[in-house]
């Protein structure tokens, strides 16, 4: 049995806001796609190819990030897709047309992709070993619930789901 590192309820959290920040990047993108259908004059078909680009390049480069994480350092790529990311969401304000913003969207769900294998095995690395399982489920779901209930799951909070009668299972 190997020895895990202590990971402090602060780094949780900041893990939690993370992959709430890259979970949400996609839903804010949808919303706008009138918007840039109508600034670039394309269709809302078109358009939606920033959000289909983003998706596929984020599936197809997770499992790569997860090894290379393996390999060279979570730290390093979490560190490095972060900053890709954000880059790559700067680039996307400033896309002055949809081949543009296509590959910049390409580049932000290569990113994206980068910082969730870090991510969970931080979390999971955190949990005991009997609150894996749990704490991961509801990592991996931290873009689909309120912050306040999310930010108490990263310190391990009994209270911590979004429906007050699963708390009650929490222990159980």
């Amino acid at each position: 049995m190997s020895i895990q590192p202590m990971v402090r309820p602060v780094q949780l959290g900041v893990a939690w806001l993370t992959m709430f920040l890259v979970g949400t990047e996609l839903f804010v993108m949808s919303p706008l796609l009138p918007l840039l259908a109508a600034d670039y004059h394309i269709s809302a078909t078109s358009a939606g190819l920033s959000v289909t680009v983003f998706s596929l390049t984020y599936m197809v480069s997770a499992p790569i990030f997860g090894y290379l994480s393996d390999r060279i350092g979570r730290r390093r790529v979490l560190i490095s897709s972060l900053i890709t990311f954000a880059g790559a969401n700067l680039l996307t304000a400033s896309a002055a047309g949809l081949p543009w913003l296509l590959a910049v969207r390409l580049l932000a769900g290569a990113a994206a992709a980068g910082v969730s294998p870090s991510i969970y095995a931080l979390v999971s690395g955190a949990a005991p070993p009997e609150r894996r399982a749990t704490r991961l489920a509801f990592r991996s779901h931290s873009a689909h619930r309120p912050a306040p209930w999310q930010a108490l799951v990263s310190v391990g909070h009994p209270y911590s789901s979004c429906s007050p009668p699963l708390a009650c299972c929490w222990y159980g």
